[in-house]
């Protein structure tokens, strides 16, 4: 059975916006509107942390059974719920699921007009995110499910990312480096509020060791934002 096909975002990491037409005269309406009608709705907020959170549950259930799996892959194979929201993050940016286009807002009727109803992907990127979550999180070893999310993003491998291991780490902050001066400056110009601490709280980024610092191999604008003096990210190393 399909996990996201028509499943309804509403009230769960989406906000939209809409426009409203009466026609109360024409309609009889007494001192009630009941004919108003919703025109123009589309998406305009989606909340990444709620919706991977939402999404996480459609592939995990809460019970002892997955709890305990949960802790074998942790300790097995270094695969964390932190890493399977991860995941689940990296792939809905990879498809702009803040996008309008990927979503339609239902309206449904109420005693006093038209009322939003629910609020799906559309079909077409609900199968897309489905098949490439359920493969993602299929691959049960955090090395290859690194480099797995790395190619789905950027199309290729860095070379000083072949054959190194990952480790989930907590850094200080100060102990890490912008490598790319370009991009700092880019990333610091930009509205970057849903990576803010209080709407982001997962994985920071991914680093490696140069010199006595950090580098930042991926991440710039989750490290960029927060204002944590320790944060949380994936170290490689040879």
């Amino acid at each position: 059975m399909s996990k996201l096909s028509r499943r309804s975002f509403k009230w769960a990491g989406v906000d939209c916006d809409y426009d409203r037409r009466t026609s109360c005269e024409e309609s009889g309406c007494d001192y009630i509107c009941r004919c108003s009608k919703i025109v123009n709705q589309r998406v305009c907020d989606v909340d990444m942390s709620v919706i991977s959170s939402e999404i996480y549950g459609e592939f995990f259930d809460d019970s002892l059974s997955t709890k305990r799996d949960g802790k074998i892959n942790s300790v097995l194979f270094g695969i964390s719920k932190e890493i399977d929201l991860y995941t689940i993050d990296r792939i809905l940016r990879n498809f702009k699921i803040w996008d309008s286009d990927n979503w339609e807002v239902n309206v449904e009727g109420g005693y006093y007009g038209e009322e939003l109803g629910d609020i799906c992907l559309e079909d077409y990127i609900s199968k897309k995110l489905e098949d490439e979550i359920e493969l993602a999180l299929s691959i049960n070893d955090l090395n290859l499910r690194i480099e797995y999310l790395l190619k789905l993003e950027y199309g290729y491998l860095l070379p000083e990312l072949k054959g190194c291991s990952y480790e989930l780490v907590t850094l200080n902050k100060e102990d890490i480096v912008f490598g790319s001066i370009n991009q700092y400056k880019k990333v610091s110009s930009e509205n970057l509020d849903h990576y803010s601490d209080r709407k982001y709280t997962g994985i920071r980024g991914i680093v490696i060791k140069d010199g006595k610092k950090f580098k930042i191999i991926d991440g710039y604008h989750r490290l960029f934002k927060t204002d944590l003096d320790k944060v949380l990210v994936l170290k490689a190393k040879k």
